[in-house]
């Protein structure tokens, strides 16, 4: 048992904003004290106004204003003028039959295109021989062709189906990440899309289409959209509905395009969203090493055909 003066309660400390009364509450993202008429309820707590000011310029300042989405879709309209461009020289060299198909499509092995048919797995020089246009394949090492035939199609339906999803969810994503990296993101998309169908379709599949680079995007949104927070039922359901179409159109429709672009998009997408905060080099690099990937990829399948 002690004997003595009870110990002192120390008064609570000011309010930040008002010295003289009394802040018995503290603000949840800065910690200030804070007095009756600063506290504004939040989802956890209580935040003083300056925290509740500078969060709310903070939203405003991240959504995308009808100018910023006008110049994110600016690559967009380029990578549309491309694939335009190709359809159109496709379409006055012969469509079908064309030789800059043939040149930018993606194939394993050569090819020799002759009136009337098409052989593969014949030497140049038998082939000129015959008179016919020679077109060597990635086991020739033509890797041009791992990203060329991203921008190639020799149907107006084709080429027109894939630049309206380009052009509905493109923009998004590159207002997102910026355009050097969204380029980047589509193009490692196409690469992807490319390895699969090298590996998994039959050594004579001639593949031409913008759809591994589409499907990179759309696994872009999905992996954003599940990091950060966001609504996934749309992109869900826009997954569900070109998943259909692509069993649908099995024989025609490359599922491993479609399949090996939407890995390479979610791949390429985490890698990015984790780097969130580094250099912006970092993030190159990121892509640059993925995309460096698919092409050993490509080369090992070569090797093995």
């Amino acid at each position: 048992m002690t004997t003595g003066q009870p110990p002192q309660t120390p008064p609570p400390p000011a309010c930040v904003n008002h010295p003289h009364a009394p802040g018995f509450v503290r603000c949840q993202r800065c910690g200030s004290p804070i007095c009756g008429d600063c506290m504004i309820e939040a989802p956890v707590g209580f935040q003083c106004p300056g925290c509740v000011t500078t969060a709310s310029k903070r939203m405003r300042a991240t959504r995308p204003s009808l100018r910023s989405v006008a110049q994110a879709s600016r690559a967009i309209v380029v990578i549309i003028g491309i694939n335009v461009a190709v359809w159109v020289a496709i379409a006055l060299t012969g469509g079908d039959t064309s030789s800059v198909a043939s040149v930018l499509g993606l194939n394993l092995l050569s090819l020799c295109d002759l009136p009337g048919a098409t052989y593969v797995g014949v030497e140049p020089a038998l082939c000129a021989a015959e008179g016919g246009f020679y077109s060597p394949g990635t086991a020739d090492f033509a890797l041009w062709k791992l990203l060329t035939s991203g921008f190639t199609h020799i149907s107006i339906i084709h080429l027109g189906f894939n630049m309206v999803v380009l052009w509905l969810i493109g923009p998004q994503l590159n207002h997102y990440f910026g355009t050097a990296r969204f380029v980047g993101l589509y193009l490692v998309s196409i690469l992807a899309g490319s390895l699969l169908s090298l590996w998994a379709s039959p050594d004579n599949t001639f593949g031409v289409g913008a759809s591994g680079g589409l499907f990179g995007l759309l696994g872009a949104l999905l992996v954003v959209s599940l990091l950060r927070g966001g609504d996934v039922r749309r992109i869900l359901l826009l997954l569900g509905v070109n998943a259909v179409f692509t069993v649908w159109g099995a024989g025609v429709i490359s599922w491993q395009a479609h399949l090996g672009g939407f890995v390479g998009g979610c791949l390429a997408t985490y890698g990015l969203l984790k780097m969130d905060g580094r250099p912006p080099r970092a993030a190159h690099l990121w892509l640059l090493g993925v995309g460096a990937v698919c092409v050993v990829g490509a080369l090992a399948r070569g090797f093995v055909a």
